[in-house]
């Protein structure tokens, strides 16, 4: 499939780039212009369809410690939070149905509370990691991992953001999103309520496919740079191991809205390395990386001066020849770029100035060398649901707002890049075609679908939980529109509401620029 993206740059002359889509040696080739910029790959857009079955899935989790009483049992999924974290996995047995369909029966794993402020409810995440390779109710099409995620929704009443979100993302097409379905989880024999089954964030050739470093025959692992790097944007990483985590400086950047003012430029510098490295040289290799891919973006958009990597991605030096596209194209992804921009700006993620910001450069062999935005997470605050944005009206990713520490932050890189007249067409261009596409139209549909073919299930999840309805059990996080839903139909409706007013918005927006 070809699209045209018309307009991106009033330029006479076309230089012509060449970009990787996935990252080995299966990669396809993009061929882009500095023109009309064409993508011409078959998966730009996606023909994903959810599984939604007549009845919900069952996941069983039932800690193998028989010596123990139910109470004690229970204690994994009761007791700890960001103040008391898990000191490590507790053993059980897993067992998914559907219907009489065992799946998986009685699977050896570990099981434990995930997450970061979400932890502090009573209903919280789980991740599940099995003694062995398991493929869970179709997901990923099938493919087999020890470490799956059980995302609780408990502050979203309609317990679809998430799934929408992730559906809207995997429509886009081309980078890995996690997959997810909708499941009946049970404790111990105790009712535990819906959640949402999703895959962990992590490297692996269906997930986030880059290079890894290869065990040596001593023992020991592979400490060269010339590796994949999986990084989030992440706000928590101070709480990580140093070894694993870097900052960025970033430059003092001017609010797109001129008429707001942003004197203190606070931004949100944390990154942690999700992926496996085994030296420093490793770590600082891409923290200067980094650096520079973020210095040469600013550069070229802000001061209009063009840089680039030599040839070891260790320094940048100045090249008159290139133009703002050209230099920035060279180390960044840019459908990976729109596509992720497009997915905060649309949901209104009010994370993505402080966490849950992933992306990706891989080094080796195959690799592109190129930044990839992919692997969305964490919209349970987003699509309406909290304060951001709550009216759906005007630009929130590159807006200056209030962040998870109830600071004024912005994220960076989307303030960065919407300067940009370049990118703003290109995600004008992607926004029309999907909305030819009728994208938006499938997301609302999902909702819907799942709301009604679910309806006693998620009655059944708001009789063990008794939160709906209730924003004091969510100290008050909701806005207005969503703290008055009774019903996870109600809330359901509002999150329709909100996401085609948001739409229309922002499409709004960009066609009028």
């Amino acid at each position: 499939m070809k699209k045209l993206l018309s307009g991106v740059l009033t330029l006479g002359l076309c230089f012509t780039l060449i970009g990787c889509g996935k990252k080995n040696s299966k990669s396809t080739t993009r061929e882009k212009t500095t023109y009309d910029i064409d993508t011409d790959n078959p998966n730009y857009e996606s023909n994903y369809s959810p599984i939604l079955s007549d009845t919900l899935p069952r996941i069983d989790i039932d800690v193998a410690d028989d010596s123990l009483s139910h109470e004690e049992k229970m204690k994994f999924v009761t007791e700890p939070n960001r103040d008391n974290p898990p000191a490590d996995y507790t053993e059980c047995n897993v067992t998914v149905s559907e219907g009489s369909d065992i799946s998986i029966d009685g699977k050896k794993a570990g099981v434990k509370v995930r997450g970061n402020w979400t932890t502090y409810y009573d209903k919280k995440p789980l991740r599940i990691k099995f003694d062995k390779k398991q493929s869970m109710l179709g997901l990923n099409n099938g493919e087999k991992y020890k470490s799956w995620v059980l995302l609780a929704a408990y502050k979203d009443w309609s317990i679809l953001r998430d799934a929408s979100a992730f559906y809207l993302a995997k429509l886009m097409g081309a980078y890995y999103a996690s997959d997810f379905r909708l499941v009946n989880v049970y404790i111990n024999g105790e009712y535990w309520g819906v959640y949402l089954l999703v895959e962990q964030q992590q490297t692996g050739s269906t997930r986030v496919n880059i290079t890894e470093p290869e065990k040596l025959d001593d023992g020991t692992y592979y400490t060269g740079t010339d590796i994949g790097y999986f990084l989030e944007y992440d706000g928590y990483y101070t709480e990580e191991d140093p070894n694993q985590t870097f900052t960025v400086e970033y430059k003092g950047l001017p609010n797109y809205d001129k008429t707001k003012a942003f004197p203190k430029n606070k931004f949100q510098k944390g990154f942690t390395i999700k992926s496996d490295i085994y030296s420093e040289n490793q770590k600082l290799f891409i923290k200067n990386y980094m650096q520079n891919v973020f210095d040469i973006s600013y550069n070229a958009i802000i001061k209009k001066e063009f840089y680039e990597f030599d040839s070891t991605y260790s320094t940048i030096t100045k090249n008159d020849s290139l133009n703002s596209y050209t230099a920035i194209s060279k180390v960044i992804d840019v459908d990976s770029l729109v596509n992720a921009y497009i997915l905060a700006e649309l949901t209104c993620d009010v994370d993505i100035a402080w966490s849950s910001m992933f992306m990706d450069v891989d080094f080796g062999e195959n690799g592109s060398k190129k930044l990839v935005f992919e692997a969305p997470w964490d919209y349970d605050s987003s699509l309406g649901n909290t304060r951001g944005c709550p009216d759906a009206k005007g630009i929130f990713a590159a807006d200056v707002e209030i962040n998870a520490m109830n600071e004024e932050s912005a994220n960076p890189w989307y303030m960065l890049f919407y300067q940009c007249d370049w990118f703003r067409n290109l995600v004008k261009d992607k926004l029309n075609g999907m909305k030819d596409k009728k994208v938006f139209e499938k997301v609302v549909s999902f909702i819907t679908d799942a709301s009604t073919k679910y309806e006693e299930d998620f009655k059944n999840n708001y009789t063990k939980w008794n939160n709906c309805g209730h924003p004091e059990t969510i100290n008050y996080e909701t806005n207005e529109n969503s703290a008055k839903c009774k019903t996870e139909k109600e809330a359901a409706n509002w999150l329709k509401e909100w996401f085609t007013m948001r739409v229309e918005n922002v499409i709004k927006i960009f066609n009028e620029q």
